[in-house]
């Protein structure tokens, strides 16, 4: 866990995108306890969005959908796969009725290209 922690604090300071949540600072705490400083959020996820409205309008979606692919084109372009894109890692910022703004969340179990695979026993893959 502590090294999926740490893999997930290192990516996600790289990235550095509008639709990506910004990383700040990471470490670890005198008794050996690691922590991520991110930037603050006010909203809410895409799954609560979905339950609250139950549906988006057309316009809000092709606005969602561009900033997200936007933030995944972002961390593709520097060797980043996500791998666990889903309503709950979408969080759309600001109004809970207003204009589209999504950050992009958990790059926990993202995969950079041509790098070998992190297990957490052996031969245990970790994920979603």
């Amino acid at each position: 866990m502590r090294l999926r922690f740490r893999r997930e604090a290192e990516i996600a300071t790289k990235l550095g995108h509008p639709n990506i949540i910004d990383v700040l600072d990471f470490n670890q705490m005198p008794d050996g306890h690691p922590y991520i400083v991110m930037e603050y959020l006010e909203g809410e996820n895409l799954t609560r969005r979905l339950i609250r409205s139950k549906r988006l309008l057309v316009p809000e979606t092709i606005a969602l959908m561009g900033q997200v692919g936007g933030g995944l084109q972002a961390a593709h372009d520097i060797g980043v796969v996500h791998r666990d894109i889903k309503p709950d890692n979408i969080f759309l910022v600001g109004a809970l009725d207003g204009p589209i703004h999504c950050k992009i969340l958990d790059f926990g179990i993202s995969k950079i290209r041509n790098s070998r695979p992190v297990l957490t026993r052996a031969n245990a893959l970790i994920g979603t």
